[in-house]
This record gives structure tokens, sequence and C-alpha cells, in this order.
């Protein structure tokens, strides 16, 4: 089967966490749910913050509701929702996706308050990079700066905005193969004879 949800590994939480620069009375969106990593943030944002974690999938958003409860931690607000769309959720000071994405989803950006810091892993030309943005005022509009990038691994993002990886087997064997994250090339099979 194809893995649809898993916990980070700690430092990929640690680094993501210190991307954020979450601070006491913070408002957090984290997507991408499994309890742990709300828990981290419900600690960092003390009780004068709030946590708002959403995954789309229920099986996740039940599991997470309870460790959370189960562990004193009453305080985050969790929903099983598609995070691509809108949230019941405005003027975020940080959003974090951990979940594999391929392009950044609109509402991410109008649900961060002006200077909130987006940080998200994006998948470019075969690597995941966990990128931290910070949501600036341009003169034609907000637009997001980077301020840091860092290689890390995660599932892929499911719902709307799930983007499918294609795999090529060359010469058909197992031995070699090419994954395509725009869409197999039009004649694909030509690619055999490059190796024999």
């Amino acid at each position: 089967g194809v893995q649809t949800s898993s916990v980070s590994a700690p430092q990929i939480q640690a680094m993501m966490l210190e991307q954020a620069q979450v601070k006491p009375g913070m408002r957090v969106l984290e997507i991408g749910s499994g309890g742990l990593n709300a828990a981290y943030l419900a600690e960092l944002v003390g009780p004068d913050g709030a946590v708002v974690t959403v995954d789309i999938d229920a099986s996740v958003t039940d599991r997470a509701s309870w460790l959370l409860e189960e562990h004193g931690y009453d305080q985050v607000r969790v929903l099983t929702a598609d995070a691509a769309e809108p949230l019941p959720v405005e003027g975020a000071d940080v959003v974090l996706v951990t979940a594999g994405a391929w392009d950044i989803a609109p509402a991410w950006i109008a649900q961060l308050k002006q200077g909130g810091r987006l940080v998200v892993p994006l998948r470019m030309r075969g690597l995941t990079r966990s990128i931290a943005f910070t949501r600036v005022a341009g003169e034609h509009g907000p637009y997001l700066e980077s301020e840091s990038a860092r290689i890390c691994g995660f599932v892929p993002m499911q719902g709307s905005t799930a983007h499918r990886e294609d795999l090529l087997l060359v010469n058909g064997t197992p031995e070699i193969g090419l994954r395509f994250d725009d869409g197999l090339p039009s004649d694909p099979h030509r690619l055999n004879n490059a190796v024999t």
C-alpha cells in the first residue's frame, strides 16, 4: 500500500520548529496532524497562545484528539478537513505544514498574518526542502520571502492539492527507476535505449 501518514523524525520536527520561530502567545495552524507536534507547539505558545491542527484523514485526527486529551493538551483544537481549502482560522502567526507539498495553497497565505511565518516542505526537482517564508507587505500586495531551506522528507499531501509522482521502470525492470514530478515523457519507452 501507499503510506498516507507518519510521525516525523524528531530531528525533522526540531528543525521545522526552529524554522517556525514559535513564541509564547502566538496563534499556530499546523497542517498535517499526528498529535505530538501539536503538543510541542502548545508548549511553545503557552497558555496565552492557540494551536489548531488539521488533517484530511479522520483516523489521524481521531487519534491526535485522543492523544492530546490523554496528555492534558485540551487547548489544542483538532479539525478534520482539506487544509488547502479555507479554514476557520485567521491571523495565524505561524502556518506549519507537515506533509510534502508541490505548491503553496492560497488558503495558507490568506490565513497567515502580515509578518507571519509559513514553513512548508516543498518538493522540487526530486527533493523535498523545508522552506521557511515570511509574509511581507509589498507595493503590489503581500508576498512570501524565503528565510531558510533545508533538505527533508515527508509523505505527500492528500486532498485537492495532492500530486502524483510517476515511476518509470527503465527496460521494465526494478533495478532502474526514474521518478517524474510532472508526468512521464511523451514517449517514455525511448529511455529504454539509454541503459542496456
